[in-house]
């Protein structure tokens, strides 16, 4: 995405899809990940950004999501 690609790389960026989510579906289906996201970013939640950060974040092997394309 162009506005992604404007953000300087000490940015933690991630970008998913919801796999076979059309558009309408994609609020009901995200609510998790986008729960753990505001928990990391805005409180510096450690235990929430897990399921978003390391090589080995939850998010990575969880097959509800395709595409994923993170810096960290």
């Amino acid at each position: 995405m162009e506005c992604e690609n404007t953000m300087p790389d000490n940015v933690f960026k991630l970008r998913a899809r919801v796999a076979g989510a059309e558009h309408v579906e994609m609020q009901m289906k995200t609510d998790g990940y986008m729960t753990a996201w505001m928990l990391y970013q805005l409180q510096g939640d450690e235990e929430a950004g897990k399921a978003l950060i390391s090589e080995d974040a939850e998010i990575l092997s969880n097959s509800n999501w395709q595409d994923i394309e993170k810096n960290r």
